[in-house]
């Protein structure tokens, strides 16, 4: 009989490694420049692996890369059938990038109300002005679109005070009425690719830049690449890592205070089936 087996975080890790890996060889057969992003490529640089208490997985594609990615990667990759895309679609559920997911792991996580898989996230990187201010600009609004969008999702019962739940209660259901969390996600796509990836010297994550304007980098860290170690494996990742990295997280070699070393808290079971 197929049951579903509880994960540990070893366990949650390797399974996400494991598609990451499917991911890398895609890439590599296809001609796709792919980088570790955020967490995970602080972790290459600063553990060699895993960051010790996190549970999940970023990379990031110019947005060429990216488009071609997710129209390619389902259709070529039948093989493994319980691997997929999450798209960006217009609907309430939608994510504000692509996921390549496990559907033989669900996932329940907290303050999230929709149905989930593991995953790995793929951001797309988009063009970004010259001028710091337009940056700030663009990163502000990014940052007001993707709060309503999350509410959108948000789960009502969940909530770490009352005030908030209750807060919840009469926020969420106008957004959903109202449809404010698709049309955030159609507005976040329509900023960040306002600027062509190739017509602009800066470049940055926008859609999911949770960092602001420390996201932005050249446009020719995706043309001169490296490879870094990550859980004994090699991945690709832009040349210009110490400025990412220094951008977004500051001293990126020192280690946060323990109450700010959070993670997901994702409870995540495996389909296993006996054949």
């Amino acid at each position: 009989m197929p049951h579903y087996k509880g994960l540990s975080l070893p366990e949650i890790k390797n399974e996400e490694l494991n598609l990451l890996l499917t991911i890398k060889q895609f890439c590599e057969t296809h001609g796709i420049t792919y980088s570790l992003a955020g967490g995970t490529l602080l972790g290459a640089i600063r553990h060699k692996g895993f960051i010790p208490w996190d549970d999940d997985i970023d990379i990031m594609m110019p947005r060429p890369d990216y488009e071609r990615f997710i129209r390619t990667f389902p259709d070529d990759n039948q093989a493994d059938s319980h691997l997929s895309l999450l798209r960006v679609p217009d609907t309430p559920s939608s994510n504000l990038f692509t996921k390549a997911i496990n559907t033989h792991i669900t996932v329940n996580e907290n303050y999230v109300n929709a149905k989930q898989y593991l995953w790995v996230d793929v951001l797309p990187v988009d063009g970004l002005p010259d001028s710091n201010t337009s940056n700030n600009i663009i990163y502000s609004i990014a940052s007001l679109l993707r709060r309503v969008f999350a509410l959108g999702r948000a789960d009502t019962r969940e909530g770490k005070t009352r005030f908030r739940r209750e807060t919840k209660h009469l926020i969420v259901p106008i957004i959903k009425m109202l449809h404010l969390d698709v049309f955030c996600a159609k507005a976040l796509k329509v900023l960040a690719t306002r600027i062509s990836f190739d017509s602009t010297h800066y470049v940055g994550i926008i859609t999911w830049g949770l960092y602001g304007a420390g996201e932005r980098i050249t446009s020719n860290a995706f043309t001169d690449m490296i490879t870094v170690e990550f859980e004994k494996q090699t991945f690709c990742a832009i040349s210009c890592w110490n400025e990412y990295l220094s951008g977004i997280y500051g001293d990126f070699m020192k280690l946060p205070p323990k109450d700010q070393r959070k993670n997901h808290e994702m409870i995540a079971e495996k389909l296993i089936t006996n054949k």
